[in-house]
This record gives structure tokens, sequence and C-alpha cells, in this order.
């Protein structure tokens, strides 16, 4: 758990108020996730295997109640095999930490699991084929996680997992769900959009709270 001290740095940071925490309540899993990553890391059911160094399958704590989703590995997630580095995962992990929960109590990974050529990488949408050849993936993941509640950082990613064509200010500020099991999900921005337009952080953080609320609700329900 990140420190109070540590946390108030982040708040401060972000131009926003502080919370009262809640631990993270983990569950068991028996899901083979080395088996999993080897299929994943020698897929070639679409074209992007072939510019990719490593696949990015996920990372994290597979007990955690929060699944956290992004769009597609960066040049920097490619290379060490990791989800939501350099300054996007720096921001996102400053986001996660302001409502108490660190990098490593969220299990976090992307709608595609390899890298899209640079062309691709500015674009707000994702390619049909890759979507239809990687979701699969991402719904194995979420079968065997069973998270309490998704965070969904960006509009490509919430279009492609959600299978809507609604903007991100339709989507944002509501609770939808996902799958048989009806979890929640909460759409926020894009960490690169967040950081070319700060002015945003604020709104971001507002999104933040209402899926910390949204999970508490649901928490004190199930409890």
């Amino acid at each position: 758990m990140v420190d109070s001290q540590r946390r108030a740095g982040y708040l401060e940071a972000l131009g926003i108020d502080v919370w009262v925490p809640r631990l993270v309540v983990p569950q068991v899993s028996a899901f083979d996730w080395h088996d999993f990553n080897s299929r994943v890391s020698v897929c070639k059911r679409c074209s992007l295997h072939t510019g990719r160094i490593k696949t990015v399958v996920g990372v994290g704590n597979p007990r955690a109640h929060w699944l956290v989703i992004g769009d597609a590995p960066s040049a920097i997630d490619d290379a060490q095999g990791e989800p939501f580095l350099g300054p996007p995962g720096d921001l996102i992990n400053a986001m996660l930490a302001a409502i108490d929960l660190p990098r490593e109590a969220v299990f976090m990974t992307q709608v595609l699991k390899c890298k899209r050529p640079v062309q691709l990488n500015t674009e707000s949408i994702i390619d049909a084929n890759h979507a239809q050849n990687c979701l699969p993936y991402l719904a194995e993941q979420i079968e065997n996680l069973q998270p309490r509640i998704i965070l969904i950082f960006g509009l490509a990613a919430a279009q492609v997992f959600l299978q809507t064509g609604d903007s991100l200010d339709q989507l944002r500020s509501k609770v939808h769900y996902y799958g048989k099991l009806a979890t929640p999900v909460v759409v926020t921005f894009h960490p690169e959009f967040l950081l070319h337009t700060p002015t945003s952080k604020r709104d971001a953080w507002e999104d933040l709270k209402f899926a910390r609320n949204t999970y508490l609700k649901l928490n004190m329900i199930k409890s």
C-alpha cells in the first residue's frame, strides 16, 4: 500500500482532494498463467506479430479486484513486455495511487497484445481484424481474473471492449457492464491525452472517484 505521505504527493500533483482509503481484498485464482503467456507469446493470428519484440500480456496481482485495460502496447512496452510503461504509465500509476491502488494491487493489460505499426499509434481506433484476434485472449483473462471492476483508459479500448461507437463523453460518468457476471466497467481518458491536455486531469480524477465509489458500493452489497 502507498504510504500516506506519498499518496498526498500524488494528490497534490493532480490538484485533487484527499479521501480515506479502503484495502483491496484478494481472491483466489488457479489459472495457469504460464501456459497462457506461452500461448500468447507465439501468437500469429494477425499481422502485428511481424513487428513485435515481445508480446505484452499483462502484469499485476492475478487476485486483484481491479482490472485496468488500455488499447495497445507502446514501443517501451513492446521492448520490455509489460504494459503501461514510460510517462503514460507513470501517470496511471500516480492516478491509481491517489485512490490507494498501487500498481502491484491491480492487474493491467491491453486490448492488443502486440505493438501497432508507428503509423497506427496515434489513431483513435483499433483495427477490427487486430481486435477480433486479440479479444479472445482478453476474454480468457477476464474469465479467470474475475475482477470486481474494470477501468478502461482511452476511447479506442473502450469502443472495442464495449462494442460501441459512442464518444468518450457518452461513455464517461456511467457504469457499463461486461459478460455474464455483469462486471461493472468505467471509462476514462487515455494517459497520452492527459499528458498533452493536463487541464483534463481533474475530469479524469472525477472518473477515478466514480470508479472507486462504484467499487465500494458493490463491495458493500457483496460483503
